[in-house]
Formats: structure tokens, C-alpha cells, sequence
């Protein structure tokens, strides 16, 4: 069964890897906090090169997740944009992700020219 928590807050770290060059590391991290300030876990963006480790859950240190470098604008813009955010762990099937709370149909932050 999926465990969810709510999304509250965010934290966005880039980082040189040159000095880590012998450890797989992320440069870009998106830290996840739920309400009270609560590690709720992150997600890591690896480079391109070679496979891509796998996400996993503990409870000392919360949900990792891991993309490539190329998903990250579209994560970032979902947690700019979106209300409510969640983060889901499935322990069965050992998968995860973030997601939104149900919207109205047609929703959209800005105004779209009327056609015709």
C-alpha cells in the first residue's frame, strides 16, 4: 500500500561534482519538507552517464528519487505551480513520485487568446 505525505516546502541545491568525481553523485537536488519543517526526503538528478541508481525509501532519511538532468525543469515547475503537492512511496512495488491534488478541468495560470 502507497504511503503519501504533503508537500509543504522545497529546497533547490546545485553542486560541482569535480571534487566527487569517484562516487555517483547529483549536482541538482530538490530537498522535499512536509508541514513543521519534516525531512519528507529528495529528488536527485544524476548525470547521463551510465545507469541510473535506484530510487529507494528509508525512514531515517525519507524518499530518493532519481531522473535524469533533462526532467529537471518540468519537476521544478510542477513544484512552482501546482497546490497541493504530494509525495507517494509504494513499499510493494518500490516505487515513488510526486503528484498533484485533483484540479478542475481546464485549469491554467494564465489566460489563453479566444479562438475564432
Amino acid at each position: 500500500m502507497p504511503t503519501v505525505w504533503t508537500i509543504a516546502t522545497y529546497a533547490v541545491t546545485y553542486s560541482a561534482a569535480a571534487a566527487r568525481a569517484r562516487v555517483k553523485y547529483a549536482p541538482a537536488v530538490i530537498r522535499l519538507y512536509g508541514p513543521k519543517k519534516k525531512n519528507l526526503g529528495i529528488l536527485a538528478f544524476y548525470d547521463e552517464k551510465g545507469p541510473l541508481p535506484r530510487s529507494s525509501y528509508s525512514v531515517a532519511h525519507g524518499v530518493h528519487l532519481t531522473f535524469r538532468p533533462w526532467q529537471f525543469s518540468q519537476i521544478y515547475e510542477i513544484l512552482r505551480s501546482e497546490r497541493p503537492l504530494y509525495l507517494g512511496w509504494d513499499t510493494r512495488f518500490k516505487v515513488g513520485g510526486i503528484f498533484s491534488g485533483k484540479e478542475p478541468i481546464g485549469e491554467f495560470s494564465e489566460v489563453l487568446p479566444k479562438r475564432g
